[in-house]
């Protein structure tokens, strides 16, 4: 009986994993540059953006509203489920240069059964991804 529910334990437990990857061209952003914040899906946090705009303040990288010339584009798709509250489920980032050539990629997924995971500590952990594959200079 106890093995039994030591199983199923360990199968309903199991599933309860997030992913955060990353990966990118090293030194696609250097301190200096702007880079256009573009939310694609219909309903955004705005939250988001603030955190990814605090995160590339932190590294020297400016942000601006309109495209400018030579700005590169950041866009993010987040998705939301609902339990007790909304909880962040999916989170894709991705970095084009002024063209629009990919540069980076960052993204977070839930794996089976969720938590309520932290917005910004996401968004953190994901620019963490980044500087780990040297997208930033330094």
């Amino acid at each position: 009986m106890i093995n039994r529910f030591l199983l199923s334990f360990v199968l309903m437990f199991s599933g309860c994993a997030l992913s955060h990857t990353g990966s990118g061209v090293r030194g696609s952003l250097a301190p200096g540059q702007s880079v256009q914040i573009v939310a694609t899906s219909d309903d955004h946090d705005p939250g988001i953006k603030n955190a990814i705009s605090s995160e590339l303040a932190q590294r020297s990288i400016g942000t601006v509203e309109q495209k400018a010339q030579g700005a590169l584009s950041l866009t993010y798709y987040d998705d939301w489920k609902w339990d007790l509250v909304m909880y962040l489920w999916t989170l894709d980032l991705k970095l084009s240069d002024a063209t629009g050539r990919p540069l980076a990629t960052a993204n977070f997924h839930h794996k089976g059964l969720h938590s309520f995971p932290n917005n910004r500590l996401v968004v953190k952990t994901l620019f963490e991804k980044w500087d780990e594959a040297g997208v930033f200079k330094r």
